[in-house]
């Protein structure tokens, strides 16, 4: 389960960059724009609740410990998420 959540953050946090990255080419008052925001949004909220999630399942004694790439992954994919979060919160600021 645990490089299954990994590769799950990883995919999301990819996504949410692509969503990030799509919408300050959309013009900002078109509906794109906006559906641009929320993905990139929600694929950060799901990359790092995945991130959460996989923290949780080693914490509760699961046999063995996480590999260094896994480490490294989940690091990674929670870094991605935090910044494209960042990202849009700035972008959001800068409309006001």
């Amino acid at each position: 389960m645990g490089t299954a959540l990994v590769s799950a953050a990883l995919l999301a946090a990819d996504l949410a960059t692509l969503a990030a990255c799509t919408a300050p080419e959309l013009p900002p008052e078109s509906a794109g724009y906006f559906r641009a925001i929320e993905a990139s949004r929600l694929a950060a909220a799901s990359a790092q609740s995945m991130v959460l999630e996989h923290r949780a399942f080693w914490a509760a004694g699961s046999s063995g410990e996480p590999g260094d790439y896994e480490k490294r992954d989940l690091r990674g994919a929670e870094w991605r998420a935090s910044l494209v979060s960042r990202q849009i919160e700035d972008m959001l600021r800068e409309e006001d």
